[in-house]
């Protein structure tokens, strides 16, 4: 009896042992998540931050690896080394010695300065695949191995179009690097893979920290070293790895212009535009754009002048929808919102408009129900040509558009309360509605301001 309850009571032991190691993997993991979500937020938030393409992805990958640097800096103090606490990416334990029988018997267990893993992105400028950040699109393509999701294949989901970039072991077939920079992609790793390179890692593209050894567990039954294997858990420890996918996606929710911030961040414009002018001048006539009349009434009329693509003059294509005397908030609540219906176009006198620009609403007509609402928003500017005519009278002015931007902030993919619709609203117009806000079914898209989510 003394016997069995020996065998049981080592079982036990050894069982627990192996629970407070995986313990410890799962706490370094979530850890390695936080940061490595932040991190790829971060780094497509900044996308389009200053307009010049290589000074925003050396900007935003500076950012993302600053990012990870703060999540681990205990007092927010770089410079201290984190003296009183140690907090980061799970702790980093040196067992050396022992005996040579596979086992690791009688190691020495010691602990380094600093005793955890504080991760350092690389900034992997020439975006290789299995690079710390990663630039490319967030898709899916069935190739080079089938999806670990099987919805990935349904038609709704985004299919990339081209070629799986990348190749070997992080080649994924929902992320394909380097074919645009909708989606950007952030690692951390605590591996073996890269045991054999500078600092654990490859000087500026890659970066790893030591796994985790074995601590209670080296007294469990696990199998010992295998002479032909690369990896051994009882030698090499626990393999812990964290990877997150910001993706782009078209604003749902735009806020008040901040015009004393720094920068100053766009908002909400005091007009609404037809999808259909929206569609019509882009791109061939960025930065040109189509002349317009403003009349009296506060609607926007096409003017004579414009190019091939502008629709025909008289058209009308947007209204004001307030004086540009009332609070912003105004028309915020009016249009801050993909869902809500189009206002009623509001005269504006010809002394208060020169120039705006912002995020201007985008309005469709929903066949379902009958009405224009409002499904995005895009980046456009509207400028007064010239001087004022006399009273009375209508006003030029040219409309232009930016590319599709991701907005840097004053901008959100995720809805406060819900979609605000009526609860008469029928599933019929919201999915025509959500349709045209994400330009799906090949359905032509208006240049959405863009907003970073966490996809994966």
């Amino acid at each position: 009896m003394l016997v069995q309850v020996a065998l049981i009571a080592f079982a036990l032991l050894a069982a627990l042992s192996l629970v407070v190691d995986l313990g410890y993997a799962r706490l370094a993991q979530a850890q390695m998540q936080i940061a490595a979500d932040t991190a790829a937020l971060e780094g497509l938030r900044l996308r389009n931050a200053s307009g010049n393409a290589a000074n925003d992805d050396l900007l935003r990958r500076t950012a993302a690896e600053r990012m990870v640097a703060w999540t681990f800096d205990d007092d927010l103090s770089p410079e201290n080394g984190d003296p009183t606490y140690q907090f980061g990416a799970g702790p980093i334990i040196d067992l050396t010695g022992g005996s040579s029988d596979g086992l690791h018997g009688y190691q020495t267990i010691s602990v380094p300065d600093p005793p955890v893993y504080k991760p350092a992105l690389q900034l992997n400028e020439s975006n290789e695949s299995y690079g710390d950040q990663v630039s490319g699109r967030f898709c899916y393509e069935p190739s080079p191995y089938p999806s670990e999701d099987p919805a990935y294949g349904e038609p709704g989901f985004q299919v990339c179009g081209a070629a799986q970039s990348a190749a070997g072991s992080y080649a994924r077939n929902d992320f394909n690097p380097g074919v645009d920079t909708s989606a950007f992609l952030v690692r951390l790793r605590r591996s073996t893979e890269f045991r054999t390179g500078s600092g654990q890692g490859e000087p500026g593209i890659a970066s790893s920290g030591p796994s985790l050894p074995l601590l209670f567990g080296q007294g469990a039954m696990i199998v010992g070293d295998s002479a032909d294997s690369d990896y051994s858990v009882r030698r090499d420890g626990l393999t812990v790895r964290a990877t997150a996918i910001a993706d782009a996606r078209p604003a749902e929710r735009v806020g008040l212009p901040q015009p004393l911030a720094t920068p100053p961040m766009p908002g909400v414009l005091p007009l609404t535009l037809n999808d259909t002018f929206v569609i019509a001048i882009a791109p061939a006539q960025v930065p040109t754009g189509c002349p317009v009349t403003v009349n009296l009434d506060g609607t926007i009329a096409t003017a004579t002048g414009g190019a091939a693509r502008c629709p025909v003059a008289g058209t009308i294509v947007g209204r004001f929808i307030d004086a540009l005397t009332n609070p912003a908030r105004t028309r915020w609540t009016l249009v801050s919102t993909i869902g809500l219906p189009r206002p009623g176009a509001v005269g504006v006198a010809c002394a208060n408009v020169t120039t705006m620009s912002g995020y201007g609403p985008v309005t469709s007509f929903i066949v379902a129900s009958g009405a224009a609402r409002v499904i995005g928003f895009a980046p456009i500017t509207l400028t007064r040509a010239g001087a004022c005519p006399p009273p009375g009278t209508p006003f030029a002015a040219r409309i232009t558009r930016s590319p599709s931007v991701v907005a840097r902030a004053n901008a959100t993919a995720v809805l406060h309360n819900g979609l605000p619709l009526p609860s008469s609203t029928t599933p019929a117009e919201i999915a025509e509605l959500l349709d045209r806000h994400l330009a799906r079914n090949g359905r032509a898209g208006y240049g959405a301001v863009l907003a970073p989510v966490v996809a994966r």
